[in-house]
Protein backbone atom coordinates (compact mmCIF):
# COMPACT_ATOMS: atom_id res chain seq x y z
CA UNK A 1 0.00 0.00 0.00
CA UNK A 2 1.26 3.43 -0.95
CA UNK A 3 0.14 6.30 1.29
CA UNK A 4 0.30 10.07 0.95
CA UNK A 5 -0.43 12.62 3.70
CA UNK A 6 -1.27 16.23 3.08
CA UNK A 7 -1.44 18.82 5.84
CA UNK A 8 -3.66 21.83 5.37
CA UNK A 9 -3.76 24.73 7.72
CA UNK A 10 -6.40 27.34 7.69
CA UNK A 11 -9.00 29.00 9.81
CA UNK A 12 -10.20 25.70 11.15
CA UNK A 13 -6.78 24.66 12.29
CA UNK A 14 -4.52 21.96 11.12
CA UNK A 15 -6.26 19.28 9.06
CA UNK A 16 -4.55 16.17 7.82
CA UNK A 17 -5.82 14.39 4.74
CA UNK A 18 -4.62 10.88 4.09
CA UNK A 19 -4.90 9.39 0.67
CA UNK A 20 -4.23 5.71 0.47
CA UNK A 21 -3.54 3.97 -2.82
CA UNK A 22 -3.41 0.26 -2.90
CA UNK A 23 -1.75 -1.50 -5.79
CA UNK A 24 -2.74 -5.09 -6.15
CA UNK A 25 -0.05 -7.14 -7.71
CA UNK A 26 -1.85 -10.18 -8.91
CA UNK A 27 0.37 -12.61 -10.73
CA UNK A 28 -1.00 -13.87 -13.99
CA UNK A 29 -2.23 -17.34 -13.33
CA UNK A 30 -0.33 -19.71 -15.57
CA UNK A 31 -2.28 -22.51 -17.12
CA UNK A 32 -1.35 -25.85 -15.59
CA UNK A 33 1.16 -27.78 -17.64
CA UNK A 34 -0.11 -30.85 -19.45
CA UNK A 35 0.58 -34.11 -17.63
CA UNK A 36 0.03 -37.69 -18.70
CA UNK A 37 -0.26 -41.22 -17.47
CA UNK A 38 0.99 -44.08 -19.60
CA UNK A 39 0.06 -47.72 -19.15
CA UNK A 40 0.18 -50.84 -21.27
CA UNK A 41 -2.75 -53.12 -22.03
CA UNK A 42 -3.96 -55.95 -24.21
CA UNK A 43 -7.06 -55.74 -26.42
CA UNK A 44 -10.58 -56.27 -25.12
CA UNK A 45 -13.15 -58.39 -26.98
CA UNK A 46 -13.87 -55.45 -29.33
CA UNK A 47 -10.22 -54.91 -30.28
CA UNK A 48 -9.78 -51.74 -28.22
CA UNK A 49 -7.37 -51.39 -25.28
CA UNK A 50 -8.50 -53.25 -22.17
CA UNK A 51 -8.73 -51.48 -18.81
CA UNK A 52 -6.25 -53.76 -17.02
CA UNK A 53 -2.73 -52.35 -16.97
CA UNK A 54 0.08 -54.86 -17.52
CA UNK A 55 3.86 -54.72 -17.49
CA UNK A 56 4.76 -58.10 -19.08
CA UNK A 57 3.72 -59.39 -22.49
CA UNK A 58 4.21 -62.41 -24.69
CA UNK A 59 6.11 -61.94 -27.96
CA UNK A 60 3.01 -62.42 -30.12
CA UNK A 61 0.57 -60.18 -28.23
CA UNK A 62 -0.68 -56.88 -29.54
CA UNK A 63 0.53 -54.32 -26.99
CA UNK A 64 -1.36 -51.06 -26.44
CA UNK A 65 0.20 -47.92 -24.96
CA UNK A 66 -2.70 -45.98 -23.44
CA UNK A 67 -2.30 -42.32 -22.50
CA UNK A 68 -4.53 -40.03 -20.46
CA UNK A 69 -3.48 -36.40 -20.87
CA UNK A 70 -4.70 -33.73 -18.43
CA UNK A 71 -4.55 -29.94 -18.76
CA UNK A 72 -4.07 -29.96 -22.52
CA UNK A 73 -4.89 -26.52 -23.97
CA UNK A 74 -7.77 -26.32 -26.41
CA UNK A 75 -6.81 -26.60 -30.06
CA UNK A 76 -4.91 -28.82 -32.46
CA UNK A 77 -1.98 -30.90 -31.25
CA UNK A 78 0.31 -33.69 -32.43
CA UNK A 79 1.18 -36.78 -30.42
CA UNK A 80 4.05 -39.12 -31.16
CA UNK A 81 4.64 -42.55 -29.60
CA UNK A 82 8.21 -43.85 -29.90
CA UNK A 83 8.50 -47.57 -29.26
CA UNK A 84 12.12 -48.24 -28.19
CA UNK A 85 13.24 -51.88 -28.39
CA UNK A 86 15.49 -53.62 -25.82
CA UNK A 87 18.56 -52.45 -27.80
CA UNK A 88 17.60 -48.78 -27.30
CA UNK A 89 16.67 -48.30 -30.95
CA UNK A 90 13.42 -46.88 -32.26
CA UNK A 91 11.42 -49.90 -33.41
CA UNK A 92 8.24 -48.07 -34.36
CA UNK A 93 6.94 -44.50 -34.37
CA UNK A 94 3.27 -43.57 -34.41
CA UNK A 95 2.34 -39.94 -34.98
CA UNK A 96 -1.08 -38.37 -35.41
CA UNK A 97 -2.97 -35.15 -34.84
CA UNK A 98 -5.72 -34.71 -32.29
CA UNK A 99 -8.00 -31.85 -31.29
CA UNK A 100 -8.92 -30.79 -27.77
CA UNK A 101 -12.33 -29.10 -27.57
CA UNK A 102 -12.66 -28.71 -23.82
CA UNK A 103 -10.51 -29.01 -20.72
CA UNK A 104 -11.08 -32.65 -19.90
CA UNK A 105 -8.89 -35.73 -19.88
CA UNK A 106 -7.82 -36.69 -23.38
CA UNK A 107 -7.50 -40.45 -23.91
CA UNK A 108 -5.22 -41.61 -26.75
CA UNK A 109 -3.49 -44.85 -27.61
CA UNK A 110 -1.09 -46.58 -29.97
CA UNK A 111 -0.29 -50.25 -30.45
CA UNK A 112 2.58 -52.51 -31.42
CA UNK A 113 2.39 -56.00 -32.93
CA UNK A 114 5.68 -57.90 -33.16
CA UNK A 115 6.19 -60.41 -35.94
CA UNK A 116 8.73 -63.08 -36.75
CA UNK A 117 11.30 -62.71 -39.49
CA UNK A 118 10.80 -64.55 -42.77
CA UNK A 119 11.07 -68.29 -42.49
CA UNK A 120 11.26 -68.26 -38.69
CA UNK A 121 7.71 -69.64 -38.38
CA UNK A 122 8.86 -73.04 -39.62
CA UNK A 123 10.73 -73.68 -36.38
CA UNK A 124 8.36 -72.06 -33.88
CA UNK A 125 6.99 -75.47 -32.87
CA UNK A 126 10.47 -76.28 -31.51
CA UNK A 127 11.01 -72.93 -29.81
CA UNK A 128 8.20 -70.34 -29.50
CA UNK A 129 10.74 -67.49 -29.45
CA UNK A 130 12.27 -68.44 -32.84
CA UNK A 131 12.51 -65.29 -34.94
CA UNK A 132 11.51 -63.08 -31.99
CA UNK A 133 14.72 -63.20 -29.95
CA UNK A 134 15.61 -59.58 -30.73
CA UNK A 135 12.33 -58.42 -29.15
CA UNK A 136 12.85 -60.12 -25.77
CA UNK A 137 13.65 -57.73 -22.94
CA UNK A 138 12.66 -54.34 -21.58
CA UNK A 139 10.94 -51.93 -23.95
CA UNK A 140 10.37 -48.20 -23.47
CA UNK A 141 7.68 -45.97 -24.90
CA UNK A 142 8.27 -42.24 -25.05
CA UNK A 143 5.38 -39.87 -25.68
CA UNK A 144 5.87 -36.46 -27.25
CA UNK A 145 3.13 -33.86 -27.60
CA UNK A 146 3.84 -30.97 -29.96
CA UNK A 147 7.49 -32.05 -30.03
CA UNK A 148 8.01 -32.03 -26.24
CA UNK A 149 8.43 -35.20 -24.21
CA UNK A 150 5.46 -35.63 -21.93
CA UNK A 151 5.84 -39.14 -20.49
CA UNK A 152 7.80 -42.39 -20.74
CA UNK A 153 7.30 -45.86 -19.31
CA UNK A 154 8.68 -49.39 -19.72
CA UNK A 155 7.28 -52.88 -20.17
CA UNK A 156 8.79 -56.31 -20.68
CA UNK A 157 8.46 -58.79 -23.56
CA UNK A 158 9.18 -62.47 -23.02
CA UNK A 159 8.36 -65.56 -25.07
Amino acid sequence: MLSFKFSLSGKLGLTTLSLGLVFFCTPMLAEPKPSATLEFNLADKHGAPDKQALSKFDCLEKIYAVTDIKNMPKGKHTIEYRWMNPHGETQETTRYNFHVKEATVTNLWSWLQLSRGRGAGLFQWLDPSTGLEEFIGEWRVEIFVNGKELQRATFEVNC
